[in-house]
Order: structure tokens, then C-alpha cells, then sequence
């Protein structure tokens, strides 16, 4: 399991990292269940969280660490990046 601390510092050392939160069924039917993500500026997966991990997205979010970049579009995809807050506590993790 990837804790709270390294994903901050993940997302802090991918310069343009984000958060990708895809929605699965019923949504759709190629994903099973929701999927959160690490992913480089460029899309690159770098870590995928297990379904535990929804609790940290909202941590992350009800703490102003991450905001809503790209609202929910027709892939049920959500894009979250790191606030400025997120991206100094992300550097010294």
C-alpha cells in the first residue's frame, strides 16, 4: 500500500504530475471499479492505488492539498493537481 506522504512526494517530483480518478462500473464497462492513478505530465502511469486509497484523495482534497483541475468528462475521468500548499508539503516528504 503507497501512503499519503509518498504520493504527495510523488506528485512533487513529477513536475506537472497529477491525480487521474476514473470512475469504473457502472459507468463503465471496460473498468470494473474506480481507479485512482500517479500519472506523469505526460500520462505516464507512475503508481495506481488500490481501492483503499479513495479516503486519501479526500483527505487530500478536504485539506486544499489537491484541486479539481479537470471536472468529470465523458471518459468519467477527474483530474486533480496539486495546490500550491500540496506541492511544498510534497518536497519535503
Amino acid at each position: 500500500m503507497i501512503w499519503s506522504t509518498e504520493i504527495l512526494k510523488l506528485l512533487a517530483q513529477q513536475e506537472g504530475g497529477y491525480l487521474s480518478d476514473q470512475l469504473g462500473a457502472p459507468h463503465r464497462d471496460d473498468l470494473k471499479c474506480r481507479t485512482i492513478t500517479v500519472r506523469a505530465a505526460d500520462g505516464r502511469e507512475i503508481a495506481i492505488l488500490n481501492n483503499d486509497s479513495q479516503h486519501i484523495l479526500d483527505d487530500f482534497i478536504r485539506a486544499r492539498l489537491v484541486y479539481e483541475a479537470v471536472p468529470l468528462d465523458e471518459k468519467y475521468c477527474r483530474i486533480y493537481r496539486l495546490t500550491p500548499d500540496g506541492l511544498e508539503r510534497g518536497k519535503v516528504a
